[in-house]
């Protein structure tokens, strides 16, 4: 799996993103819409250096959930799906 480029993991019950630790760092491509996530971790997402697109949307995020330092750690983000 050490060239997987793109993860559709959608319509999981992941609950945490931090159950991510073990996606590889070549993902440039992941889906987590519709997961029950309820907060996305710099230890589920950090090393995902590579991440360009990322669609979270359908997820129940508090307001303390969706960090915008989780973000600021993926550089080469250019799609970011929030709907719902």
């Amino acid at each position: 799996m050490k060239n997987l480029n793109v993860l559709d993991l959608s319509r999981n019950m992941l609950s945490a993103a931090g159950k991510l630790q073990h996606v590889p760092p070549s993902v440039q491509t992941l889906n987590l819409a519709h997961c029950h996530l309820q907060e996305l971790t710099a230890e589920g997402l950090g090393k995902l250096k590579g991440l360009t697109s990322l669609d979270i949307s359908h997820n129940p995020f508090s307001e303390e959930g969706l960090r915008k330092a989780v973000l600021i750690g993926l550089p080469r983000l250019k799609r970011l799906n929030l709907r719902g």
